[in-house]
């Protein structure tokens, strides 16, 4: 029994996870700079900073939002090939930079049984 397909899936889940977190990171960077330039041409500097910080709250918020939800996708979703329990957490036990599967010790990457 081949685990090819599975592997790739969590490299997916992976690349897809990390281009969430640095992307919305510069998104928010980029938003917020073009924010502040167009903004102040129109509102003094004490309004300005008002609009500006509730973008942030507001965007950052709602970042961190769906970086949780990636990660529990990510953590919680992958299943073992061998044993199908997940891949990732054991219990109370979270460790996304294990080696091994948390249940059967099923090393990452292992493509037979």
């Amino acid at each position: 029994m081949s685990y090819a397909d599975d592997w790739r899936e969590d490299r997916r889940l992976w690349k897809c996870f990390l281009l969430w977190w640095m992307g919305g990171a510069v998104f928010i960077a980029i938003t917020l700079f073009a924010l502040t330039y167009l903004l102040g041409l129109f509102l003094p500097p004490r309004k300005l900073e008002a609009v500006v910080n509730g973008f942030l709250f507001v965007l950052g918020g709602l970042w961190a939002l769906g970086t949780i939800g990636w990660s529990l996708k990510l953590f919680v979703g992958f299943s073992c090939p061998r044993c199908g329990r997940s891949f990732y957490i054991k219990s109370f036990v979270h460790n996304p930079w294990t080696g091994r599967c948390m249940h059967c010790g099923l090393r990452k990457g292992t493509l037979e049984s």
